[in-house]
C-alpha cells in the first residue's frame, strides 16, 4: 500500500510540475512496452521460442515423471499386489519423489537461467534502440509499460514509440548478418616471371 500511494504521489508532483511548465517546456515523454516488441518482431519471436523450447523440454520431463507416479499408485491399488511387491512399489514411489523434487528444482533453475538470459540479450539489443529512438525526439522521459499500473492509457499514443522501437529493432536484426560477412578477398596474386 506504501509503494502505491508513494507512486500516485510521485506521479501527482510531476503532473503538478508539468502544469508550471511553459507550454513549450513540457515534458516529452513515451510509453515503452518490451513485451510488445518481443512478441511482435521476427528477433523477439525468435528470442521467445528459444526460452519456450526450454521450457517445453523441462515440461515434458516433469509430466512423464509424474505419469510414471500415477502408473506406480495404480499398481499400488491393485487388488492382485502381494506385500512384497506393495513395499517395492512404495520404494519405487519415494525414489520417485525424491527424483521429481529434484528434477523441479533442476527445471525451475534452468528455466530461470534461460529467462535471464534473453532478458539480458534482449536489453543489451534493445537499449541502444530506445536511446537513439528517444534522442532523435528529444524525449525527456520513457515510461516502461506494465499491465495494470497505469489507470488511463492511449494506446496510439503509447504504442507509437513502442513501434518505431520495434520496427528498427527488426531492421537491426536483419542488417546484422549482412554485415558479419568477409570482406572480398584484396589479396594480389603475384605475377609469374
Amino acid at each position: 500500500m506504501k509503494f502505491v500511494t508513494l507512486l500516485f504521489a510521485s506521479m501527482m508532483s510531476f503532473v503538478a510540475v508539468a502544469q508550471e511548465l511553459p507550454s513549450d517546456t513540457s515534458p516529452r515523454l513515451a510509453m515503452f512496452i518490451p513485451q510488445q516488441v518481443l512478441q511482435s518482431t521476427t528477433r523477439g519471436k525468435k528470442l521467445l521460442s528459444e526460452f519456450q523450447v526450454v521450457e517445453k523440454n523441462w515440461s515434458d520431463k516433469i509430466e512423464a515423471k509424474q505419469k510414471e507416479g500415477q502408473d506406480l499408485q495404480k499398481q499400488l491399488t491393485s487388488a492382485s499386489i502381494d506385500d512384497t511387491a506393495k513395499e517395492k512399489i512404495n520404494r519405487q514411489l519415494r525414489d520417485l519423489e525424491f527424483d521429481f523434487k529434484k528434477m523441479q528444482e533442476d527445471a525451475q533453475a534452468e528455466v530461470g537461467k534461460a529467462q535471464q538470459k534473453i532478458q539480458v540479450q534482449f536489453n543489451n539489443e534493445i537499449t541502444p534502440i530506445v536511446e537513439a529512438v528517444a534522442k532523435e525526439r528529444k524525449l525527456q522521459m520513457i515510461l516502461n509499460y506494465q499491465q495494470g499500473l497505469y489507470t488511463i492509457f492511449d494506446p496510439t499514443w503509447g504504442l507509437d514509440f513502442t513501434n518505431e522501437v520495434a520496427k528498427r529493432y527488426d531492421a537491426g536484426s536483419a542488417e546484422k548478418p549482412a554485415a558479419t560477412k568477409a570482406p572480398a578477398s584484396s589479396a594480389v596474386t603475384p605475377k609469374k616471371k
